[in-house]
């Protein structure tokens, strides 16, 4: 792989995995920065990749691990795409709830989502989380 000199580079790169990737697979990405982390979330990606395996779903489901969202204070964040479901302060003991009734019933984890502490409102999509609607 070649080194990335500029941002125009970086961005040619982003693009190039973004139209490789099909639109329609079904992945579970898991921030893995710093504060996730180290708010378990190298334990949690271990408990997500089991109960998929345990599931017979590794064939189905991509598991990828992510840099930071930059929302640490909500981590350990995970993302369940191509829904976009944005769940946040993910537990290892949350991974058989997500596995079972979002990957495999398609249902939300109400309690995993976003709650906006000003309406109450639970957020789904991460981009709706007031933290990152105005970021580009």
């Amino acid at each position: 792989m070649k080194k990335i000199r500029t941002p125009d580079e970086l961005e040619e790169l982003r693009k190039s995995i973004l139209d490789a990737r099909d639109p329609s697979e079904v992945s579970v990405s898991i921030c893995r920065g710093t504060g996730c982390t180290a708010s378990g979330g190298e334990i949690l990606t271990a408990a997500l990749e089991d109960e998929i395996q345990k599931n017979g779903l590794k064939e189905k489901v991509q598991v990828r691990i992510t840099g930071c969202h930059g929302f640490c204070e909500q981590g350990p964040l995970v993302v369940i795409r191509p829904q976009e479901i944005f769940y946040c302060q993910v537990k290892p003991e949350d991974a058989k709830e997500i596995v079972s009734e979002t990957l495999m019933k398609r249902k939300i984890c109400e309690r995993l989502l976003y709650s906006d502490p000003v309406s109450k409102e639970r957020v789904i999509q991460e981009d709706k989380v007031p933290f990152y609607k105005q970021q580009q």
